[in-house]
């Protein structure tokens, strides 16, 4: 019996059985450990507010007090600063790390005042970049709740990760932002399965991870240890592997001024996105912006 901790929302539990459905194929069973995160506890709550951790801290400390051998989380919602004791065993294949658009084809689409949800800083200063006559309005709460609200017209639009439409199946119509555009969110599209660092993986936990996606998700991780991000920093970044390459894009967006560099990178994680922090501080401190670190 192997159990697996995460948050008890609709899309945490589809993740969940991202993993426990390969496992029961491989004929090891899975008990599922529903925790309540602080940001499921602070709905309304604005993420800054929060605090680091907010979407994993209680579901990684039922790990450590030995309630679960798994965690399984979105990445992007995991600090790159994690408690010593705990570590990421490993990633699924990465579903699409884009942000998306719904019921819109693209932020054009939107009439003149139009308020577009999202609690994202890097989405919103987005927003503002590209159309100051759009209104961004904080929204908060699991994804489908946001799309409830946006189907009750609290808001116009909302800006989402394309995984998590596709995951939890939802009949909606989106547009797709090209990462150079709207550069997503280190580890968008990536389940991340954490573990104590002594814990003793069986053979089948190893074999529905993807090393591929888990070079990407190291690279992007580094430019955040590097430069900064999450939800509540403006930083994009986003690592494809192509052959013994890593092609990177990394991007700093306020409401007035949009810097994105990009670069090809030998297929190390760390060195790449070493690389890449350093170019993307280089076009910062030309530009005269202040980025905190």
């Amino acid at each position: 019996m192997l159990r697996v901790a995460a948050r008890g929302s609709l899309l945490s539990r589809i993740q969940v059985q991202m993993v426990s459905k390969p496992l029961a194929d491989l004929g090891v069973e899975v008990e599922f450990i529903p925790v309540k995160s602080r940001a499921d506890l602070n709905p309304e709550t604005h993420l800054r507010s929060l605090g680091r951790g907010a979407f994993e801290a209680e579901v990684n400390a039922a790990v450590l007090r030995g309630e679960a051998e798994i965690a399984v989380h979105s990445m992007k919602d995991l600090p790159t600063d994690m408690d010593e004791r705990l570590h990421v065993l490993g990633v699924l294949k990465r579903d699409s790390p884009l942000d998306a658009i719904l019921p819109n084809n693209s932020l054009r689409d939107l009439e003149p005042g139009s308020r577009v949800g999202t609690s994202s800083e890097r989405r919103a200063n987005f927003v503002l970049f590209s159309r100051p006559d759009l209104k961004v309005t904080p929204i908060r709460g699991n994804v489908d709740t946001r799309v409830n609200k946006q189907r009750e017209g609290l808001v116009d639009a909302l800006i989402l990760a394309e995984a998590s439409i596709v995951r939890l199946g939802l009949n909606v119509n989106y547009g797709v932002f090209d990462p150079t555009e709207l550069t997503p969110e280190a580890n968008q599209g990536a389940v991340a399965l954490v573990s104590r660092v002594d814990f003793k993986p069986p053979r089948e936990l190893l074999s529905i991870l993807d090393e591929t996606s888990l070079v990407e998700v190291k690279a992007e991780r580094e430019v955040v240890r590097e430069v900064g991000g999450g939800c509540s920093f403006p930083l994009g970044v986003l690592f494809r592997s192509e052959g013994n390459y890593l092609m990177g894009i990394a991007s700093y967006i306020t409401p007035k001024l949009k810097i994105t560099v990009e670069g090809r990178f030998p297929s190390h994680p760390l060195d790449a996105g070493r690389s890449l922090s350093q170019g993307l501080r280089r076009a910062i401190s030309d530009a005269g912006a202040m980025a905190e670190t």
